[in-house]
Order: C-alpha cells, then sequence, then structure tokens
C-alpha cells in the first residue's frame, strides 16, 4: 500500500511535468498582458536575497499579513491551521514544532528546536520566546526540509522566518481592536512617520488579554509586546535599521487534558478541575495533585536588533547583529504534577554576508557567530512512592558557542537553465554545568545528588545541489538535494544517558511551479524524499541505572516521503479557490534503546517491542532493549491540509463585503513517542467562517469571524502521567469554537 502511494505520487509529477511542457505553445496563444484579476507575486528573501516565490525551488509557503490577521495568527500554533505537514505544540512554556515529522519535544532548557524560528534574520533560539513576536509582520516564511547551507545547525526539519513591517518613507499607520468570547480583548496597532527623506521612525504594539479555554483557566493569553524601528537611508547604496523591543508573557500559562476523559468532562476540562483530580486521586501513587491557584507565567524578554547593508562595488554587503534576554518563571501542571521553571538566557548573535548577481551569475557568501548563556532550575513536585518526590534540576550554566562559513551560487548555463550550489562549514561547543537532586525514597530510584557536568564539540558540513528550468516564463521545474544537522547536546540525566549525538536528513525534492491562464491559476507539485539517521529522541521513562527521567537518545534511522500541492485559483475577479495538501509517509528504518527494567510500572507503557532478554546494566539493574522500528514518526499525519474559498460583493458606493471560508484537515497521528493506541489520536476537520466589510477608499474594515465552528478537538501533543500505568495521557489542545468582530482602521 505504501509503495503504490509513493508510485502514484511520482505518476502524479510525470503528469504535471508534461502539462508543463505544452505551457509555452498555449502561453502563444494567449494575450501577452494579464488580466485584470491576476494572482499577486509573492516577494520573499528566505534565500538571503528578493525574488518571487514561483521562480525559487525553495520548499516554502508564504503566509502574508492578510492571512495572519483573517486566520487570527497570534503565535505559531495558530499556523497548524494554514501550513500542511506543519505540527506546533506546547511542552509546558516551550514552543514543540515539526515539519512532516521532523522535530523536537523541547520542555525544558536542555532542547533544542529542530526546526528554526527567525525574526528579521535573528534567530530566536528560546522556545518560550516565539510568540510574543507574532504582531506588526510583514509575512511569515514556513521553509520545509533542512536549511543547512544559508540557515545553519537546529534547522533539520526547515525554518520559520517572521518578517516583521519596517519603517517607511510616508506618515501613517493602522489600529485593530478585536473583541470575543473568552473575554478576548486585541488590540495592536503601529505608526509610521517620516523624520526626513533619509531617516523614519515605526512603533508598533499589542496587548492581549484573553481568559483560558480550559475549565480551570489554564490556556489564558496574557501579553504585552511593543517595538520601535528606525531607518536610515541616505542614499540608495547605503542604509541602516536598528528595532528594539520588549515583550511580556503573563497569565495562568499552558496546561493540558487528560485522556481518556473522565465522566462528564469536556475535551477542554482542565488539569486542576475537580473532574480531573478526582481521576488522578483514584491512582494511589499520585498524592499531590496540580493547583490551579498555583498556576503562573511570568516571562519578561527584551530583544535588539542591528541591520547595515552597503554597496561595496562588487556586491552588497549586508550585517545583521542581534541581543536577545530572557526571564522567565513559571508554574504549569503538565504530565499531572506541578512542575516549576525559573529560566534566565542572554543570546548575541553577529551574521556578515556578502551578496551579488549578474544576468548569469547569483552568489551570496557570510559567517555566523552564535553565543549564549543559559542557567535555569526545574522543580517536579510528586510525594514519597513517586520515583522522585521532589526532583531539582539546577543548572547554573550552559554555555552555546557556534560558528560558521556559509556560500551558495546559482549560475546560469543558459537564459532557461541554472544550477545551484552551496556547502556550510559549522563548528559548536556546548557545555553544561549542575546538579540534580533526586529525593525519591523508594525502589523506583535513589535519593541522592548527581552531577551533570560536560563539554561537548561537534563540526559539520552541510550542503546544497539542484538544478532549475523554465520550460516557459511562467512554468519552472526544479531538483534539489539537501543536508542540515541538529547539534548534539545534554539531557538532566546522570550517565550513560547524560549526552547525545547530533542527527543529520538529507533532502531529496523534485517540483514544480506554475501558472496558467494569465496568472489566474496557479498549480505547484512538489515531491519530496528524506534520509534522517541518529534521531534524537526524547524518551521519559526508567534510565538503564535505574533512575526515572527523560533523557535524548540517538535512537535510529528513519525514511520520510511524500507530495505536496499548493493550487491557487482566481475564478473570477471576485472568487478566489486555494487547496493546500500534503501526503506524507514516515517510518523509522531502526529505532531501538535500552530501557531499565528496575522499577518499571505495570501496565502498557509502550507500543514497541521488548526483544531480547533482561541484561545486567554496568550502571546497576538490568536493561532490555526496546525496538520500536517500522513506526511512524510522531506528529506526522498521512494527509494535511486546507481549502479556502474567498467572494467579495461589490457594493454600490466602493465599499464591498468580503466572506472566506477556510476548512483544515488532518488524518491520525501519533503524538507522542510510547505508540500505544492512546497516544494515537484521530483525525479532524475544522472550519473558519470571516466576513469583513470594507468601507470606500478603505477607511476603515469591520469584520466578523467564527472559528472552529463545529468545536473540534484537536490535539496536537501528549505525554503519558509517569505514574498512571499508561492509562493516562496528557495532551495540549487546540481553541474551541471562538468568535468575535474586529475593527481595523488605517490612516
Amino acid at each position: 500500500m505504501l509503495k503504490k502511494s509513493g508510485c502514484m505520487a511520482c505518476a502524479s509529477l510525470a503528469v504535471l511535468a508534461g502539462l508543463c511542457a505544452a505551457a509555452p505553445a498555449q502561453a502563444q496563444d494567449e494575450s501577452s498582458t494579464q488580466s485584470d484579476y491576476a494572482l499577486d507575486e509573492v516577494i520573499v528573501t528566505a534565500s538571503r536575497r528578493t525574488e518571487n516565490v514561483q521562480r525559487s525551488s525553495l520548499s516554502i509557503q508564504v503566509m502574508s499579513a492578510e492571512d495572519l490577521t483573517r486566520n487570527g495568527t497570534n503565535g505559531p500554533r495558530d499556523l497548524n491551521a494554514l501550513v500542511p505537514g506543519l505540527a506546533v505544540s506546547q511542552g509546558g512554556t516551550y514552543t514543540q514544532t515539526f515539519i512532516r515529522g521532523v522535530g523536537d519535544i523541547t520542555s525544558n532548557t536542555f532542547g533544542s528546536n529542530g526546526v528554526m524560528y527567525t525574526i528579521d534574520g535573528v534567530v530566536i533560539d528560546r522556545p518560550t520566546t516565539i510568540a510574543p513576536n507574532f504582531f506588526d509582520l510583514a509575512r511569515v516564511e514556513v521553509l520545509k526540509g533542512p536549511q543547512g547551507t544559508l540557515y545553519g545547525r537546529n534547522s533539520t526539519g526547515g525554518a520559520i522566518n517572521l518578517i516583521s513591517r519596517r519603517p517607511e518613507d510616508t506618515f501613517g499607520g493602522y489600529l485593530n481592536t478585536e473583541i470575543g468570547n473568552y473575554n478576548l480583548t486585541n488590540v495592536s496597532g503601529a505608526l509610521n512617520v517620516p523624520l526626513s527623506d533619509a531617516l523614519s521612525v515605526r512603533g508598533a504594539f499589542s496587548v492581549i488579554n484573553r481568559d483560558g479555554y480550559l475549565s480551570d483557566g489554564r490556556n489564558d493569553d496574557v501579553r504585552q509586546a511593543g517595538r520601535l524601528s528606525i531607518s536610515y537611508t541616505p542614499s540608495d547604496d547605503f542604509s541602516l535599521l536598528v528595532t528594539g523591543d520588549l515583550q511580556h508573557i503573563g497569565g495562568k500559562g499552558p496546561g493540558g487534558v487528560v485522556t481518556p476523559l473522565p465522566a462528564g468532562a469536556s475535551p477542554w476540562t482542565g488539569p486542576s478541575d475537580p473532574l480531573v483530580t478526582a481521576q488522578l486521586r483514584s491512582l494511589s501513587a499520585v498524592a499531590l495533585l496540580p493547583s490551579a491557584a498555583n498556576a503562573f507565567y511570568d516571562g519578561d524578554f527584551s530583544n535588539l536588533m542591528i541591520e547595515l547593508n552597503k554597496d561595496v562595488g562588487f556586491g552588497r554587503l549586508t550585517v545583521v547583529g542581534g541581543y536577545r534576554r530572557v526571564e522567565a518563571q513559571s508554574n504549569t501542571a503538565q504530565p499531572g504534577f506541578e512542575t516549576a521553571l525559573d529560566e534566565s538566557s542572554r543570546q548575541i548573535s553577529l551574521e556578515a554576508r556578502l551578496s551579488g548577481e549578474s544576468d548569469t551569475l547569483k552568489w551570496v557568501a557570510g559567517g555566523l557567530y552564535f553565543d549564549q548563556e543559559q542557567s535555569s532550575t526545574l522543580e517536579v513536585f510528586l510525594n514519597n512512592v513517586a520515583p522522585f518526590s521532589h526532583a531539582r534540576f539546577q543548572i547554573s550554566d550552559l554555555p552555546t558557542r557556534s560558528a560558521g562559513l556559509f556560500g551558495e551560487v546559482t549560475y546560469s548555463v543558459t537564459p532557461e537553465w541554472r544550477i545551484i550550489g552551496g556547502a556550510r562549514y559549522t563548528d559548536e561547543r556546548k557545555e553544561m554545568d549542575g546538579t540534580v537532586t533526586h529525593l525519591g525514597t523508594n525502589s523506583l530510584g535513589a535519593a541522592g545528588v548527581f552531577p551533570v557536568t560536560g563539554e561537548e564539540h561537534y563540526s559539520k558540513v552541510t550542503w546544497r545541489a539542484g538544478t532549475e528550468f523554465d520550460l516557459s516564463p511562467e512554468n519552472m521545474l526544479y531538483a534539489t538535494v539537501s543536508t542540515g544537522f541538529k547539534a548534539g547536546g545534554f539531557a538532566a540525566v546522570p550517565p550513560p544517558n547524560q549526552t547525545y549525538r547530533p542527527e543529520f536528513l538529507t533532502a531529496y525534492q523534485i517540483g514544480s511551479r506554475n501558472r496558467f491562464l494569465d496568472s489566474r491559476l496557479q498549480i505547484n507539485v512538489e515531491g519530496f524524499y528524506w534520509k534522517y539517521t541518529d534521531y534524537q529522541a526524547s524518551v521519559l521513562g526508567p534510565q538503564p541505572n535505574g533512575f526515572t527521567g527523560t533523557a535524548t537518545l540517538n535512537a535510529g534511522s528513519a525514511t520520510i516521503y511524500g507530495v505536496d500541492v499548493d493550487v491557487v485559483a482566481k475564478l473570477t475577479a471576485d472568487d478566489t479557490l486555494r487547496f493546500v495538501a500534503e501526503y506524507l509517509n514516515t517510518n523509522f528504518d531502526s529505532f531501538t534503546f535500552d530501557r531499565s527494567t528496575n522499577g518499571l510500572i505495570a501496565g502498557v507503557t509502550t507500543g514497541c517491542r521488548f526483544v531480547g532478554a533482561a541484561r545486567p546494566s554496568p550502571y546497576g539493574g538490568n536493561v532490555q532493549t526496546l525496538d520500536c522500528s517500522g513506526l511512524p514518526l510522531q506528529r506526522s499525519p498521512e494527509w494535511s491540509g486546507s481549502a479556502s474559498y474567498q467572494h467579495v460583493f461589490p457594493l454600490s458606493r466602493g465599499d464591498d463585503l468580503d466572506f472566506k471560508a477556510t476548512v483544515s484537515f488532518a488524518t491520525s497521528r501519533f503524538i507522542s513517542i510510547e505508540y500505544t493506541p492512546l497516544t494515537r489520536t484521530g483525525g479532524y476537520r475544522t472550519l473558519d467562517l470571516d466576513l469583513t466589510y470594507h468601507a470606500p477608499d478603505n477607511q476603515f474594515a469591520l469584520s466578523g469571524f467564527v472559528r472552529n465552528v463545529t468545536e473540534e478537538a484537536v490535539y496536537t501533543g501528549g505525554v503519558f502521567q509517569p505514574l498512571s500505568a499508561g492509562r493516562l495521557l496528557y495532551q495540549t489542545i487546540g481553541a474551541p469554537r471562538t468568535y468575535g468582530v474586529r475593527l481595523s482602521v488605517d490612516f
């Protein structure tokens, strides 16, 4: 069945190539002028230069400012409804991002993103600090697959670029006010002021207050953010941009919901709700129950970015420097007991690159230096019959220093045929100095203080190669091969699983970008085949020394393949239809690791197979090999995507009504790595509706919206309650039905 699906995908690409081959003749028969309702061009900078996305061989999907507003995109999790193959969830206060099954279940200071986020070219390394950047954006670019050449480390699954709106040379601004259920108030705006012909200033802000979706008040949204940008452009040869912002997150913070649901509970029943705590109390091993009164999230973030552009004759020099500071404290309740986090980090990055282009050659070369210092204290509270009654992970120093040199060229062999080549060398060093205090007093783990210290060094060359061929000005074929790696690191457990190695991914893709019918119809198709080695798996369970904790292991290799389809049709001047979808097949070729047999809780805690007999561990007790080979990667549905229809009703005074309906869908998938039936969540279909009135001359716009009309429960991630013998799963869940009105005023 799987091979048949793969062949069907290849056949689809072959048929499309045949259609494209006929496109030049068709284009000659049509008018050379585009119709009045052609699709807009989409301009991106993902390749470190400005280009039309239809002329790019990158695997990319772009969301405009309008897309983000109408979708209600206030953070990375809201992108799930727009981008097939993307799965964004929450692990406590940490954002977890997967693309085509590749990512990381980051839930503490030690984790690193498997998908890189940037804001205006500066890496957002800490997963706690991503959401507050989603305001006053010009667009979001989602790149699928390893970006090892231009982006480097920790972009194995891809990269997500947030592009903020820059100061302009005209006076103006906007104010958006949104109110809705769950006591939502969302106010954002910007003011652009030109101070001279060369100097402009832009200020932007966002204030969000919303009650929690969960019955105990968790999953609320309390944020304030402000950004000030100053642009100095005295000539076409020189520009300087300085941007600073302050951000704060408050409220009760995120929470998980328990499955199976207690009797009488809704999918949005919170972890401190009496229905859930009664279910937890029935498990004698749990005595300390999560309390909503203790839940909070208090994060303060400050950021500075400087970008300089200078024409140096033979090319253009771009220097981007960034400084990011994090101070965050929280108390969350996943998975079923309280965890307290106090985290501090400081990040400095500097990237310098030269770029140029001629009729036959486009090139970019540069270097990056990244320096980050972190410290954190994570406390887990249980009781005296649990694996640890009270565990403290205290990391006083966790520095990361990374340097890279990169270059990429695109050479035109003929006006229609181009070849691409690029490479990057990355050198990274990590250190850790801290302790794990384990106060358990039972057979599941001995009490004690364990040092967690060490120093690791990684270096790697990653590369990209490919070719592009223009069948006509509106039709392109491409094929590329690219590689990427995610650095190794540390885990807060004693040896032997205290460190882990880098993981690697090689991606092959072939595709075609096309516009037909005077740019009224767009059909983009891409097939991909990925080989994934030294997969980093974060596993909660008994370690080979008998200690219970979360270790990151290099557990094996995997194969990933599928097809992406993006179709946009401008049916009339007032009607637009879009369909984006992805077929995805993932499979672990090998996935084995050792697990302690000491103190294992009876019950179904894994769907993987124990192979071989138990054997003595050099660290004490016995271990047995667990084999998960043949299973799919987590958070990788076979089918995902969205379909939207938009119709504009012109009115008599130059005003109009703009209606849009969007259906997003995904099939069933495993949302955690335990692979029990409980961890396989069902598919979903959600419906969003938006109706906007645009006043004459766009003086203002008034919108009404309903999202998730059918109140579908969309689960995005999960982890077992460790003492439930596999009977309780804590999951993150999307929003229920939400509705409201939005007033937008431009001036």
